[in-house]
């Protein structure tokens, strides 16, 4: 019976489906790229660092930071230099500001230095040689055999560097990387006074940081800061970008959570409105014999089968969209980020989208079951709107329950999710308010001196089946959730804004040629 009475309306249904497929798109590719990054940022937690302990100075270390390392014992270890300076490419004739890297030892002893051709080291014996950037081989086109000068040596370029362990190659796009052996840096003549210089020494261990060197590091820490050392762990490693990739997906997340709730906004009001069409024929139905709650459950099922259709193709497209958020993110991730379908994610997400539907278009298809029998051939036989709903009130508040519970998940914080729920909840209580005191204080101050139109359209905003209420939460909530997504938005960007001050440059250039600089 039900499927039968769509035969005039499915066109009208489909559109509450389009309600929320984009939302559960959205919030099916967020968190399955979440999952996806949280997998990938475990199984990758030493790749990260390259060695299970990094020390790093903007001076070379002291004789008393040396010993210290060395009484590590470390299974093996590696140092390098990383400075900015600018290399000159003798094909082109032009300069470019760069990251220069002076490795040696077996750096890294966990991922890998992707390089083409492949597996490219920087043996000394090799002599003079370079691993450039990617871009810098497309910019000055490159080739292998090629030299470059950096500082009074020149080196001959042997290949390019596609990804060192722990960097994006995005982190590298303003400075790109130039890799020499450590042994030929000193021939460069740029360790001088007022070179921008990092000095860095990396340690692997047979059993990684375990308790016992976690506890000397933090008994030596003070005496390391003091020396201008600072030092990382692999585990430290993971938990920074842990927390950098959760900030962005935690903000994605959002984007999701607000486009599906209002989507189900958009769901309750569409029912309402397909409701006042068929309630006639709910009517027809109850004088047929039928039940109130049969009759309802007519309806019911139309709206189960197109939520539950809405939300399977917002979950196909949401993985469509998953598959493609890596290459788009990849530039700025110091990991390869596989395509992988994470299920639990992907359940979780579909059945809470399913549900926070179904619960929307209760709310005005439950009083249906009440409808009255003259309503056939009476129009103003219709919902007694005064009449208290008990299982109305059950639908809104597991909305809100299944939005708390949807908000513990996203934010792992009990107090953050309350807070969400509580603002969500305030502007619902403060935006039906002002319904109500509005639709009140139209009845009671509109002047009769008014024009006929006027008096009209504004006694429609109080007369019975008047809908100011539920519009003006609806679109209250409409502008509260975008406009918290903006606030969310310009919190974030902010974080990275250069303070515009008239005595502080905010601008800087990079690659300009001497003929460049008066144009």
């Amino acid at each position: 019976m039900a499927w039968r009475d769509t035969r005039r309306t499915r066109a009208k249904l489909a559109l509450f489906g389009f309600s929320v497929i984009f939302g559960v798109a959205a919030l099916v590719a967020v968190n399955s790229l979440r999952a996806n990054l949280e997998k990938e940022v475990d199984r990758q937690s030493r790749a990260l660092l390259g060695a299970d302990l990094e020390f790093r100075s903007s001076d070379p270390f002291d004789e008393e930071s040396e010993a210290f390392i060395d009484s590590l014992e470390a299974l093996d270890e590696a140092s390098d230099i990383l400075l900015s300076t600018m290399a000159y490419f003798t094909k082109s004739d032009q300069t470019r500001l760069v990251s220069l890297r002076a490795l040696e030892g077996g750096f890294p002893w966990y991922g890998e230095l992707e390089t083409r051709p492949p597996s490219l080291n920087l043996d000394p014996k090799q002599g003079r040689v370079a691993i450039v950037e990617e871009s810098l081989k497309i910019q000055y086109d490159l080739e292998i055999g090629d030299t470059i000068r950096i500082g009074k040596t020149e080196f001959r370029v042997i290949g390019e560097v596609l990804r060192l362990p722990g960097e994006s190659s995005f982190r590298n796009s303003f400075s790109p990387r130039i890799l020499i052996p450590y042994a030929f840096l000193g021939e460069t003549d740029l360790m001088g006074f007022g070179s921008r210089t990092t000095f860095r020494r990396r340690l692997v261990f047979e059993s990684g940081v375990d308790t016992e060197l976690e506890t000397t590091l933090k008994a030596n820490e003070r005496q390391l800061r003091q020396n201008g050392i600072r030092y990382d762990t692999a585990e430290e490693e993971k938990e920074d970008i842990g927390n950098m990739l959760n900030e962005m997906t935690s903000y994605l997340s959002l984007v999701g959570f607000v486009a599906l709730l209002l989507g189900g906004v958009g769901i309750a009001g569409a029912v309402q409105v397909y409701l006042k069409e068929k309630s006639a024929s709910m009517a027809i139905l109850r004088c047929l014999g039928c039940s109130g709650l049969r009759a309802m459950m007519v309806f019911c099922v139309q709206i189960i089968a197109v939520g539950f259709a809405g939300c399977l193709v917002g979950t196909v497209l949401g993985v469509a969209t998953q598959a493609i958020l890596p290459q788009i993110v990849k530039a700025f991730l110091p990991f390869d980020l596989p395509f992988e379908i994470v299920w639990p994610s992907l359940l979780e997400a579909f059945l809470f989208a399913w549900a926070l539907t179904l619960l929307f278009a209760l709310l005005p298809l439950l009083p249906t079951r009440n409808l009255s029998p003259m309503r056939a051939i009476r129009s103003s036989s219709g919902l007694d709107e005064n009449r208290r709903d008990w299982l109305v009130w059950l639908a809104a508040t597991a909305i809100g329950g299944l939005t708390l519970w949807f908000s513990i998940l996203q934010t792992d914080d009990l107090m953050e999710a309350a807070g969400v729920f509580g603002g969500i909840l305030i502007a619902i209580i403060t935006l039906a308010g002002i319904g109500i005191g509005l639709r009140k204080s139209l009845k009671s101050v509109t002047p009769r001196s008014l024009p006929f139109v006027w008096k009209q359209g504004i006694s429609n905003l109080y007369r019975p089946n008047n809908r100011t209420v539920s519009l003006i939460v609806m679109i209250g909530m409409g502008a509260f959730l975008i406009y918290t997504l903006y606030l969310c938005e310009t919190s974030i960007l902010k974080r990275g804004e250069i303070n515009d001050q008239d005595d502080k440059p905010n601008t800087v250039f990079f690659d300009v040629q001497s003929d460049q600089v008066d144009t």
